[in-house]
């Protein structure tokens, strides 16, 4: 006499996907294997040019007026009759 609940029967309803992660995982291998020949494979003709690389951006001098008529310099204020000066200075440290 048996208690058993499950019918022998009965169909599982569960995939049994071991051959699924079987096959990904060789996938997954010829791929990591074959990436690094592909790297290579293709010759390119890059075109050559006469160009020279930008200059390396500077620190700028910044010149502002407010709404008063004030001159700024980097952030101070400034006479205006000693701007003309402290361009002068400001291009003297750094030609």
């Amino acid at each position: 006499m048996s208690f058993s609940t499950q019918d022998s029967d009965e169909v599982l309803s569960e995939m049994n996907v071991t051959p699924l992660v079987d096959v990904m995982l060789v996938l997954l291998v010829v791929f990591i294997v074959t990436t690094p020949l592909m790297t290579n494979a293709i010759k390119v003709n890059l075109p050559k040019t006469d160009a020279v690389a930008p200059a390396e951006k500077k620190n700028p001098v910044v010149v502002s007026v407010d709404q008063d008529g004030k001159f700024y310099l980097a952030k101070s204020e400034i006479a205006p009759e000693l701007l003309e000066k402290s361009l002068q200075d400001e291009k003297a440290k750094d030609p």
